[in-house]
């Protein structure tokens, strides 16, 4: 049927192990774990509201020390920093300039200067 597409919803764990394989000083975008769930499960698309929410729920998972996953290294599109993520945009700011990126501000928001350098491939 022309204009259907077949839809993956993502999963908690899925997304969190995908999160853990990023090392020290490399980054990874929600995009990038959205395209390899829908590639793993022969889908168009992962969907990408529970996506976002399963990278938040694993943040503030490390945060409670429930689960041991560098969250930092996630990004939003285009390399923007999350809000969300627990200590807000400035300790997501201090946790990337530790791993040695620069960030730097487009009108309200905060990226990492050329972010793409530093992408970890999951595929």
């Amino acid at each position: 049927m022309a204009g259907r597409h077949d839809v993956r919803q993502s999963t908690r764990g899925g997304v969190c192990l995908y999160m853990k394989t990023v090392p020290y000083g490399k980054l990874m975008t929600l995009d990038e774990i959205r395209q390899v769930l829908a590639n793993d499960h022969q889908s168009d698309i992962a969907c990408p509201m529970t996506t976002g929410m399963f990278v938040s729920l694993a943040a503030k998972a490390h945060a409670e020390l429930s689960v041991v996953v560098a969250y930092w290294r996630t990004l939003k599109k285009n390399g923007e920093l999350n809000p969300k993520f627990p200590g807000g945009l400035e300790d997501h700011q201090k946790r990337l300039e530790t791993e040695g990126h620069r960030i730097i501000a487009r009108r309200d928001k905060l990226f990492v200067e050329n972010f793409w350098n530093a992408l970890h491939r999951l595929r």
